[in-house]
């Protein structure tokens, strides 16, 4: 929700609430899809991809998550720091583990 509220401020609109919410949930959709987007690119490169989606979970973590709160980092509680950092872990190993179940050992070097 605060992303939308951001994102709202920034096009000159004050979002309520629930529009903010959706406005959010759309962006971290299509984040999570871009990440993934970004893993398998990682591995047709030729990155392991065990390696490559753990480091994209863990570059969104940093850009995104803690990157568009700077202004606003020492208000959030260290849970909310936390409950990203599993939430991009995770997402980062199952898309590693989802990309090596598929990889067929043909990647280009």
């Amino acid at each position: 929700m605060q992303l939308g509220k951001q994102l709202g401020a920034a096009v000159g609109r004050d979002l309520d609430d629930g529009a903010a919410g959706r406005v959010g949930l759309v962006v971290h959709r299509t984040f999570g899809v871009l990440y993934g987007i970004t893993a398998a690119a990682l591995v047709r490169r030729g990155l392991p991809p065990i390696v490559a989606g753990p480091a994209v979970g863990t570059a969104a973590f940093l850009l995104v998550d803690e990157g568009t709160a700077l202004p606003t980092l020492t208000t959030y509680p260290l849970t909310s720091h936390a409950r990203g950092v599993v939430g991009h872990a995770t997402f980062g190993l199952a898309a590693g583990v989802l990309l090596a179940l598929v990889d067929d050992g043909h990647r280009r070097r």
